[in-house]
């Protein structure tokens, strides 16, 4: 008879697992590695997933994108095993520019027709607050950076920069303005430094300064010189074609608050891309001469447009948008008739229009045209009985890319400019 045994099995030990280890993502790479190899970079963070970096403008205005440090295609290429290279940014702006680690600010200036946001460069702190017409505020950290022979300028430190809207962002203040993006800098609206009494960077003073008479001054010079007035007060003087310093255009004269107002500078700096969408302005016109009502027989010249700097590995301008740095044109006055003037016109007043106009008035002399690219600025001119300011000359732009070489569709550029690459390290 076959017997039965009774058999004792050994209860299974209860396996303890880590709920986190269940719901972890699975490995991607070998954790805190970076490599870069023919242009391709990768980086691996120290869970073992790649990096990543959303970007709130990357696909255009308010369109995200997520940036995957995987085989990302470095915008300025290798520059060692182990990284991407770092763009060297002009004017002394390189020691600042954020890097995309850095926890630093979104700045999205959502703006409404009629207002304005005042960016004032000679602001003090650590920090500069942005506030926009949506109630969105913003704290920017700022670094003030010296120009030996040139204004200092204060630089915008943030992580990216969308501007979008009918209103004017107006840059003031003795100061240049810059701009330093780890990541891109989309404009859809108006960003400028003109037409306003202390457009940040713009020159009141030295040899670009037209110089005046008894009846009028000349315009300010900066890519060619100012236009004379019409008793041939000399123009102010041209700056140097290659001009080495962030600064802006020239007054129309050397009267405090009268002459027309000198364009500024802003320099936009982005490690990654700059787009100018459709209907964006980068304005740093000159200013209009000025004729007033209390001053007898007088009229001033018009401020020479300012300097528009764009840095990036990649800048893009859509075909209505524009960057702006024509010369403002000169006033006119009538002989001992106070309230018989014409004031001159703005640089950027008619973005459609081909020239800056003199302009005139009944027994007037004629101020003359603003400078613009593809003429130089007008001198005055005398009536029987009246005279004219002399116009501002016009601006100029330098736009620098990896390649060194940008096609800026016909009409986008309303100044001077100069292409140039993009130094990296």
């Amino acid at each position: 008879m076959t017997s039965l045994v009774a058999c004792q099995f050994e209860r299974p030990r209860d396996v303890e697992v880590d709920a986190r280890e269940l719901d972890a993502p699975p490995l991607e790479c070998t954790a805190s590695t970076a490599t870069c190899s023919n242009d391709r970079y990768t980086e691996c963070d120290a869970s073992g997933r790649y990096t990543r970096y959303e970007v709130p403008n990357g696909g255009g205005v308010g369109v995200p994108t997520t940036l995957v440090m995987h085989d990302f295609a470095c915008p300025l290429g290798c520059a060692a095993a182990t990284r991407c290279a770092d763009p060297v940014a002009a004017h002394g702006v390189a020691d600042t520019m954020p890097r995309w680690s850095d926890a630093l600010a979104d700045v999205d200036l959502t703006t409404s027709a009629g207002s304005v946001i005042t960016i004032d460069t000679d602001a003090t702190g650590a920090e500069l607050e942005l506030a926009d017409a949506a109630g969105n505020t913003f704290r920017v950290p700022v670094t003030v950076v010296t120009q030996a022979g040139g204004p200092e300028l204060l630089v915008l430190r943030m992580r990216s920069l969308t501007i979008r809207g009918d209103a004017r962002i107006i840059a003031v203040g003795s100061r240049a303005l810059a701009v330093a993006a780890a990541f891109d800098i989309v404009i859809a609206g108006r960003l400028d430094a003109s037409g306003v009494p202390d457009a940040a960077g713009g020159i009141t003073s030295g040899a670009c300064v037209g110089t005046a008479g008894s009846t009028s001054s000349g315009g300010g010079g900066n890519w060619d010189a100012g236009g004379s007035s019409s008793a041939i007060d000399p123009g102010g003087m041209a700056q140097p074609m290659e001009q080495p310093l962030l600064v802006g255009g020239c007054s129309g004269g050397p009267i405090a608050g009268m002459a027309g107002y000198a364009g500024g500078a802003i320099q936009l700096s982005s490690r990654t891309r700059i787009s100018l969408e459709e209907g964006a302005i980068v304005s740093v016109a000159g200013g209009g001469g000025r004729a007033f009502a209390t001053v007898a027989n007088f009229a001033t010249g018009g401020g020479s447009g300012g300097f528009a700097y764009l840095e990036a590995p990649v800048v893009q301008i859509a075909n209505t948008a524009r960057v702006v740095g024509r010369g403002g044109s000169g006033a006119a006055a009538k002989a001992g008739q106070v309230t018989v003037i014409a004031q001159g016109i703005d640089g950027d007043a008619d973005l459609s229009a081909t020239t800056v106009p003199e302009v005139t008035c009944s027994g007037c002399g004629f101020g003359g045209a603003g400078g613009t690219s593809s003429t130089p600025p007008g001198r005055g001119v005398d009536s029987a009985t009246g005279w004219g300011g002399g116009g501002g000359s016009v601006g100029r732009a330098v736009i620098s890319t990896r390649t060194g070489a940008v096609a800026p569709p016909t009409g986008t550029l309303l100044l001077k400019h100069t292409l140039r690459t993009l130094a990296r390290h």
